[in-house]
């Protein structure tokens, strides 16, 4: 594990803006649930921004029970499944 003072700070600045982001989205989902529930649909005007409410529904498909009832083979499934490099990078709290 290294622990150079410029690792740490960008360590601890990237932890500290996570705790921010996820305050910041929460807060965000309330505000957009409370808006659609006050105003419902339609282009609604503050003082210094807009916003377009639009209800709508989103289908999605549940691949593994597609799989499953239309009894696909594994092969197959690994023929038609691409594979993408993924770097996660996870903070945590220390104490």
């Amino acid at each position: 594990m290294k622990t150079s003072d410029i690792q740490l700070s960008m360590i601890d600045e990237l932890g500290a803006l996570n705790e921010q982001i996820k305050v910041l989205e929460a807060r965000t989902k309330q505000l957009k649930a409370d808006i659609a529930d006050q105003y419902g649909e339609g282009n609604f005007v503050g003082q210094g921004y807009t916003v377009k409410i639009t209800l709508s529904q989103r289908e999605t498909v549940n691949a593994k029970k597609l799989i499953e009832l239309c009894k696909i083979a594994s092969d197959d499934v690994v023929k038609c499944t691409s594979i993408a490099a993924v770097i996660t990078v996870k903070t945590d709290r220390i104490g």
